[in-house]
């Protein structure tokens, strides 16, 4: 029974430190997958090239000083927090895109614009799209995050 015992202790601390290494080792290529994502996203949203620019995000907007300001944010959907970034031109939405989200496949995943345009609707004055039937939770959190971000105002660009 001993012999079990710590042949099981064994293979779990193994098993244990396996997950950590990997976690020290796959981290910081995640990090930067989801920053190159993220930049990417505010570029489909801007149309504005801004690998070249050194930007950097204040406390969650990025201020072009074009006109142009990028916000996000978060909102409690049915699945989880759904993460959110809207582009805005002075009151105008440029665009909004749903950064990341745990809701539920073929139903609240709409909210992804690989899934479906729905979220390209906001584009223009939009602050509240209709809610989709089945997946009223989901698309009521985008719309309030939405209407939310885009009052955001950004911070005043230094001259």
């Amino acid at each position: 029974m001993v012999k079990e015992l710590a042949a099981v202790l064994i293979i779990a601390l193994a098993i244990g430190a396996a997950l950590v290494i990997t976690n020290r080792v796959t981290e910081p290529v995640i990090t930067s997958n989801q920053i190159s994502r993220e930049w990417a996203i505010a570029e489909e949203i801007t149309g504005i090239d801004l690998a070249s620019a050194k930007l950097s995000w204040d406390q969650d907007i990025l201020n072009l000083c074009n006109g142009v300001h990028l916000v996000r944010g978060k909102s409690p959907g049915y699945g989880g927090q759904i993460y959110l970034m809207i582009g805005m031109r002075g009151v105008n939405i440029l665009g909004v895109r749903v950064t990341e989200h745990s809701e539920t496949p073929g139903l609240g995943d709409f909210i992804d614009v690989s899934n479906s345009n729905w979220i390209l609707g906001f584009v223009d004055h939009h602050r509240s799209l209709d809610t989709m039937s089945g997946a009223t939770i989901t698309s009521r959190s985008v719309n309030k995050a939405v209407a939310r971000l885009s009052q955001i105002q950004p911070p005043v660009c230094a001259q």
